[in-house]
């Protein structure tokens, strides 16, 4: 198994395909923080806030005047009145830095938003006040643990940024240098003509195909978590560390269903259950490889068979149902941890996406053993 191993990772490291792959996956990573530092919307955001109590005082004057002939709009004014006091005490906080100030008239707003709506003052949608609950739950978490808010600049911190840069590329980037990794190590093979050389060894073709699989989910688990060193390196060097204990909340179906965790207990199930879509998507496209020999083909087919059940979902009403079973609706990473793919069945979390992916995995893996000894090839 070692030679094999030994043999795979030579002819792996000699494509220099895969070399550019690691190479792109590192200027993403850099890219990506040149962006977000050079298109800083946080000015923006500050703007936002005087431009709010800007636009909250000229509110205030005009309902006074509508109050001497509509006394109806009385409760309206004092609301009014009330947000133009808070967002004021909130410019005045972020002009001084005072974070712990800023964070706790973020809260007292956005309650008296949940009051307007129960008074019936102020209108909301169902987005809205879950967004509304989620920002108390994190402005709250974020005051007591004397924690900065992302307008002081929290997301280009070390930890901080690469938190944000791992959800950005899950799952649509991620699948793309998964696929793009193993079709082209499969490619290469039938090109340099080494899959007929690996047919002729006298080795078991199971042992051959471990070796192929260790590398390509190696590799492919290697690329994540080398960007995500290298996304807390570059943030660190140029904006600290960051905390590792800020906050990462998961909202329930309902809107006051909500629990916190923070990055670093965040980080080990991210890397976990990428591990395992790493693994289920490897497994799925060396299969169809050993059974197609077209690689725009083998591509097809693997989207197909991953994507399907999500395009039937929208017309056969039983898939939504039972879209646990399907590995598809685990693959939004972010949407999984932040409890939005639970609005689309409730079944949709953590655990289950384990389940369910290692089950595939296990599946896929019996159908290739099986498909070898029928074979007699790889």
């Amino acid at each position: 198994m070692k030679n094999l191993i030994r043999f795979e990772s030579k002819k792996f490291l000699a494509s220099k395909k895969n070399i550019a792959i690691i190479v792109f996956s590192f200027l993403m990573v850099i890219g990506n923080y040149s962006l977000i530092t050079f298109f800083d919307d946080n000015m923006m955001q500050r703007s936002f806030y005087e431009i709010q109590a800007s636009d909250l005082a000229n509110s205030v004057s005009e309902l006074e005047t509508i109050v001497q002939n509509e006394p109806a709009a009385k409760t309206a004014l004092e609301i009014t009145k009330k947000e133009a006091d808070i967002v004021t005490s909130q410019v005045s906080a972020m002009n001084q830095d005072d974070w712990p100030v800023f964070l706790k008239k973020q809260i007292e707003y956005d309650k008296l938003q949940l009051k307007g709506m129960e008074l019936g003052t102020i209108p909301l949608e169902e987005q809205q006040i879950r967004d509304l609950h989620k920002n108390i739950a994190l402005n709250t978490y974020l005051y007591k643990n004397d924690l900065k808010p992302e307008i002081a600049g929290t997301e280009k911190q070390g930890i901080n940024y690469a938190f944000s840069f791992l959800t950005t590329i899950s799952p649509f980037i991620l699948i793309a240098l998964i696929l793009l990794l193993v079709i082209d190590i499969l490619n290469s093979e039938k090109w340099n003509g080494t899959r007929d050389f690996m047919n002729s060894l006298p080795y078991s073709k199971l042992k051959i195909i471990h070796s192929k699989l260790i590398l390509y989910v190696g590799y492919a688990f290697l690329i994540i978590l080398l960007m995500s060193l290298l996304s807390f390196i570059i943030a660190t060097l140029f904006n600290g560390a960051g905390n590792f204990n800020y906050p990462v909340i998961f909202q329930g179906i309902s809107p006051e269903q909500i629990s916190i965790s923070t990055i670093s207990g965040w980080l080990p199930k991210y890397l976990f259950i990428t591990l395992c879509i790493i693994l289920f998507l490897t497994l799925l496209v060396t299969l169809i490889s050993t059974l197609i020999q077209n690689d725009f083909i083998v591509l097809t087919v693997s989207l197909v068979i991953l994507l399907v059940p999500s395009v039937l979902s929208l017309y056969v009403p039983l898939i939504s149902t039972y879209s646990e079973l399907f590995p598809v609706f685990y693959l939004n990473v972010k949407n999984l941890f932040s409890g939005d793919a639970a609005l689309l069945n409730s079944n949709l979390v953590y655990t289950n996406a384990l389940f369910c992916l290692i089950g595939y995995s296990l599946l896929t893996y019996l159908l290739l053993i099986f498909n070898l000894y029928r074979k007699k090839t790889i």
